[in-house]
């Protein structure tokens, strides 16, 4: 309604007008998702990131050592006539290829690691602080470890012994023939330098370190079972993937209790450098090669029984569960998408249902593994260890 202003001190009578109705609203039904979906949405964002990272691992580490030989291989032969006369080719650039196995993989390892704490929090030294475990713990940590692998090592010499019989195919062919060939001591020793140092470092650094230190929150039996598939998964073949993950297992209950790498970093070093011994007898003194040989089948033995013992006593008295107790983490916002997100680490399955901890343990598993990240890194890893294991056979059918 509209009131004219007054003319001549008469006011003209009202106009009205005829509103127009508003436009019809749509309303777009949303989707509504419990709070225990959102949790999981952000669980399975968690573990992206760790495949993420794992993939970014790998790309640095491959493409640094292509990187590193390819301009060692360019530099030596543009001055090898005018600073390197009569040194032979071959012998340099098995040395330059140790060098590259020695140094870039604490490249690999480190920067990813340095990202990924960076987002969660976890400061640079904080996987070295914690507590001490006594000797006796880390001894049979140790004997564990070295006996699981053996296991391993052995059923994989059978089971390659019986293809080689009935197939002709031998799946170590050509792995590490070229290291027997034309190995040179300085190469050599840089060689034992990178699996016996710089691997036990870097790799502790970034699986028990970091990774395995931001997934236990979710849970400690959750963070070492999923830690220890994505260490042996790293590997990249058959003969390692499964020794790698038992190992991964020891690796992450010992992390776990002291709370630091230092005593997984001193395992590690001792199974890397005993499984070293024999290959660097054969090199440097044949003539004891046998007797080193029946030593290490005694150890073996020894470690087996040990192994076995173990995990009787594990499965026996630990079937309540494992506990972080010593887990100190030093995390301030751990990737903050939302208010909710730092909900996770106390969400459990309600008490009502009585679900086993192992049936846990299965089902944050399997989101985990769900996750995009996570499914980008293991089907990688996979389709390497099955072109691995597959390329002695193609090998074998050529020269047929």
């Amino acid at each position: 309604m509209y009131y004219p202003p007054a003319v001549n001190g008469n006011y003209p009578p009202p106009v009205s007008y005829v509103s127009y109705p508003p436009p019809p609203v749509t309303f777009v039904p949303v989707a509504q998702r419990s709070p225990e979906q959102v949790n999981q949405s952000l669980f399975q964002t968690h573990c992206s990131r760790v495949g993420l990272t794992l993939m970014a691992d790998l790309g640095i580490m491959l493409g640094g050592e292509m990187l590193v030989m390819i301009v060692g291989m360019i530099a030596f032969l543009l001055l090898k006539d005018s600073y390197f006369p009569g040194v032979n080719q071959t012998e340099a650039m098995l040395n330059v290829t140790m060098l590259a196995l020695a140094v870039v993989p604490c490249f690999s390892h480190f920067i990813p690691a340095a990202a990924h704490g960076h987002k969660w929090g976890i400061r640079p030294l904080d996987p070295f602080r914690g507590d001490r475990l006594n000797g006796g713990f880390i001894a049979a940590a140790t004997a564990t470890a070295l006996g699981l692998n053996a296991m391993w090592g052995y059923v994989y010499y059978f089971a390659n012994n019986w293809l080689q019989d009935n197939t002709g195919v031998n799946l170590d062919s050509g792995s590490m023939d070229w290291l027997d060939e034309s190995m040179t001591p300085v190469g050599f020793g840089l060689y034992i330098i990178a699996v016996c140092i710089v691997a036990p470092v870097m790799e502790e650094y970034i699986f028990r370190g970091m990774l395995l230190r931001t997934l236990s929150q979710h849970g400690a039996g959750f963070g070492i079972v999923i830690t220890a598939l994505l260490f042996g998964l790293m590997h990249g073949n058959l003969a390692q993937t499964p020794m790698a993950f038992l190992i991964g297992l020891i690796l992450g209950y010992v992390g776990v209790k002291s709370g630091n790498i230092r005593q997984t970093i001193c395992i590690h070093m001792i199974n890397n450098t005993l499984a070293s011994i024999p290959q660097a007898v054969q090199y440097f003194a044949p003539q004891y090669e046998d007797f080193v040989a029946t030593v290490d089948f005694a150890k073996d033995v020894l470690c087996m029984l040990f192994a076995v013992a173990a995990l009787i006593w594990f499965a026996v008295k630990r079937h309540k569960g494992i506990k972080a107790r010593n887990w100190r983490l030093q995390v301030g916002s751990p990737v903050a998408v939302s208010p909710d997100e730092l909900t996770w680490a106390k969400l459990e399955i309600p008490e009502s249902r009585r679900i086993p901890q192992w049936n846990l343990v299965k089902h944050k598993i399997g989101l985990c593994l769900a996750s995009g990240g996570m499914i980008f890194f293991w089907v990688s890893m996979l389709l390497l260890i099955v072109m691995s294991t597959l390329l002695p056979f193609l090998t074998a059918a050529l020269q047929f």
